[in-house]
């Protein structure tokens, strides 16, 4: 009797799993209630398990009941077997990767961008916003070299050289410097690049007027991918014809680069490329006929064949007035030529943080930072003559034109190892490679092995420790050579602070080993007086204290002294008596030691909407050695002075600057510029200076465009023709120069 229970039992269950299957693929809702986990389906076997046993033994539970627990246990059966058959599948089938762990997106909403987050940043690390302001600094800088020219004396044509009226020989590379300092004025070096961090894309147009036929531009655009990696690239270019004859300029100065920084702040690069290509005409300067003509325009005396002039009944000369020498193309010349500065660099830096520092949920730095720069360039510096001058530059070897050219390439990289030390600063150790190679010869034979090579390397170990102090930082820097050879070794101090809200205090000392340039032991040229090869020189050495104290508002006062033992320079060769008609120079060491001693202070004030500015520099240079002539010169007094006027119109639409600045500097025995070696050379039988210069300005600002228009050097007719950047070159004439610098952040 049981045993047909038990199957009359089944039989239902059968049947009843049939209808629960139609009704399963009929009805979109039943389907539904199948879809349970694999621990659930698990749950139900075993209850159905359970309470079909006891179906089976109780002869109370109705037929309905029955039916819906059979179903139940044939469905969850049949699931689990599938469940059981995918899991055997996916067992077979290779492994899935866990998806890494991904940080969410920065996201900036553009209504809340500021121009605090249009960033800068330079070489050196300083960070600094982009800055749209119209300020006086504005119009120190709207220049070819967009920096603030106050010891730099201008030559007559856009993109030549630049005299110095005081110097700076702190900033000093590690490697010996190709030569040709001079036309490096305009190069872009690596500290000239700037890296940019912006939101938006950002875009730069620079333009400003220059002397007759030409212009100057510069154009820079720089954008962000993504918020940790931004790009940029840029070009200058420049053309001016001159107002002397063979003074023409042109330039091209492309450069592209960029910066990444990693979220989590562990990695960060920056990196740029640039291609650049100057080149000039050179003239030497006037000649003594030249000269006589430019100073007493438009007024001249009358000479007779001995060159005394014809005088009156008085013993007054005879004068008459021409101004045909006013047009500066007349007038007479020393030489004619043109030399190029052209290179190219590929440049990276970057590093790597390692393991974090967090205490109390903030996050201290990182314990070790791994550092790598590297730095590949070449360079080339060719002086060229369709026909000698023997007049001026001396005898030549070889034929009648001249073609001088100096190749350089040169590589460095850094290896450096950052530790923090908590509570105790930051410890940098590392490790310098430099390599370097030069040749001389015609351009023509660029790649041929016949000419002179002169190759050199250097390894050196430097260590850096900084460490807060208060309000204040203390940093210490030393770096030693591993080679006798071109050593350049280092030792330096200082500590900087701010106090108050406005104050800022530095002070500095320094211990060097200057490395000389390598045109100082090898040159080769047409000209055999610029002929000379594996000179030797003792170390020049270094000793420099500097003290800089700063208000935000009221200027700053700056201190600085630098003993200069056994400088090396170029000198001028010529007699008094030759002077004037030849430009020969050579190497030269100081037997003994220099002080230089430089003080300068920059006050400023404003009151309602005027504004004083001033800079003033005291200089002082002695000399102890065995030679009689100062090996370093510059002017006793340097000075300039603004006075500004601001006002706005159109409802503050419109804001205008209006001024007047004047530029001074005692007379003092200047340098000259020497075309074949792209150098300054020393001379002590010339004077120049003691004549002030007035510049009138007036710019203006809309939104994100400034303009400027200047009358430079307005009082040159005035003050009389006796002004000159360099002895035989003259100073710039008056004349009225534009420009405008225009910012879009779109």
């Amino acid at each position: 009797m049981k045993c047909l229970r038990r199957c009359f039992i089944g039989t239902l269950i059968f049947l009843s799993f049939g209808v629960q299957a139609q009704e399963v693929s009929t009805s979109s809702s039943s389907s539904t209630a199948l879809e349970i986990s694999t621990s659930q389906l698990v749950t139900s076997t075993l209850e159905s398990t359970t309470l079909t046993e006891t179906a089976a033994v109780s002869s109370s539970l109705s037929t309905t009941a029955t039916l819906e627990l059979g179903s139940a246990t044939l469905s969850a059966t049949l699931l689990s077997e599938s469940t059981t058959s995918s899991q055997v599948l996916d067992s077979l089938a290779t492994p899935k990767k866990r998806k890494r762990k991904r940080l969410p997106p920065i996201v900036i909403r553009l209504d809340t961008v500021m121009i605090n987050n249009y960033k800068k940043i330079h070489h050196d690390g300083r960070v600094e916003a982009i800055d749209t302001t119209l300020h006086i600094q504005k119009d120190y800088r709207f220049n070819t070299l967009r920096k603030d020219l106050f010891e730099y004396l201008s030559f007559p044509n856009v993109g030549e050289a630049y005299n110095r009226l005081g110097y700076d020989f702190r900033q000093t590379s590690y490697m010996p410097h190709m030569g040709a300092r001079a036309r490096h004025d305009n190069y872009m070096e690596i500290e000239d690049m700037v890296y940019y961090q912006v939101p938006t894309p950002y875009t730069e147009l620079f333009f400003k007027t220059t002397f007759e036929q030409g212009q100057l531009v510069d154009a820079l655009v720089t954008l962000n991918t993504s918020p940790g990696f931004n790009l940029f690239i840029g070009h200058k270019g420049l053309r001016s014809l001159g107002k002397y004859v063979s003074s023409k300029s042109t330039g091209t100065q492309f450069r592209m680069g960029g910066t990444y920084d990693s979220r989590g702040d562990r990695y960060h690069a920056r990196f740029h490329f640039a291609a650049q290509r100057l080149d000039n005409q050179i003239n030497g300067g006037l000649t003594a006929e030249g000269e006589y003509y430019f100073e007493n325009a438009p007024t001249y005396m009358y000479f007779d064949r001995n060159g005394e002039p014809y005088r009156d009944e008085n013993g007054d000369p005879y004068l008459y007035d021409y101004d045909g020498y006013l047009d500066r193309s007349r007038m007479d010349l020393q030489t004619q030529g043109s030399n190029m500065m052209r290179g190219k660099r590929y440049f990276l830096d970057h590093h790597l943080n390692l393991i974090p520092v967090v205490r109390d949920s903030v996050a201290q730095g990182h314990r070790f930072q791994i550092q790598h720069q590297f730095t590949y360039e070449t360079k080339g510096f060719n002086f060229v003559q369709s026909r000698r001058d023997t007049d001026f530059f001396g005898a030549t070897v070889g034929g009648s034109s001249i073609d001088n050219l100096t190749l350089h390439r040169s590589f460095q990289q850094k290896l450096a190892l950052q530790m923090l030390l908590p509570g105790r600063g930051t410890l940098t150790a590392g490790l310098h490679q430099q390599s370097w190679e030069q040749r001389f010869g015609p351009a023509e034979d660029d790649a041929s092995e016949s000419l002179p090579v002169f190759e050199g390397s250097q390894y050196g170990l430097e260590v850096q420790y900084q460490q807060p102090l208060g309000p204040g930082r203390f940093q210490a820097q030393a770096y030693k050579t591993f080679k006798e050879a071109f050593a350049a070794d280092a030792l330096s101090a200082q500590f900087e602070m701010l106090f108050g809200k406005q104050w800022y205090f530095r002070i500095e000392a320094q211990q060097k080993t200057l490395p000389i340039s390598l045109n100082f032991y090898n040159s080769v040229s047409n000209y055999e007086a610029f002929n000379w090869t594996d000179q030797v020189y003792d170390k020049q050495n270094l000793t420099a204290a500097n003290l800089q104290l700063k208000h935000q508002k009221f200027g700053q006062l700056h201190l600085q002294y630098q003993r200069i033992e056994d400088y090396v320079f170029f000198t001028n060769t010529a007699t008094a008596t030759t002077f004037q008609e030849q430009l020969i120079a050579a190497p030269e060491q100081l037997d003994g030691h220099l002080n230089y001693l430089k003080i300068r202070i920059d006050p400023q004030y404003e009151f309602w909407k005027m504004g004083l500015y001033a800079s003033v520099q005291y200089q002082k240079v002695t000399q102890e050695a065995t030679r009689n002539t100062m090996a370093l010169n510059v002017p006793e007094w340097l000075g300039r002075a603004t006075v500004a006027f601001k006002f706005d119109m159109f409802r503050k639409a419109l804001q205008t600057q209006l001024g007047a600045t004047a530029h001074y500097f005692t007379a003092y025995h200047a340098d000259q510029f020497h075309p074949i070696l792209g150098e300054f050379i020393n001379q002590n039988q010339r004077a120049i200076g003691n004549f002030p210069r007035l510049d009138l300005f007036f710019n203006a600002k809309i939104q994100k465009t400034r303009f400027f228009l200047k009358w430079e050097h307005m009082n040159s007719h005035q003050t009389g023709y006796d002004y000159y950047a360099a002895p035989m070159v003259p100073y710039r004439d008056a004349i009225i120069r534009f420009g405008l610098v225009w910012d879009f952040f779109d």
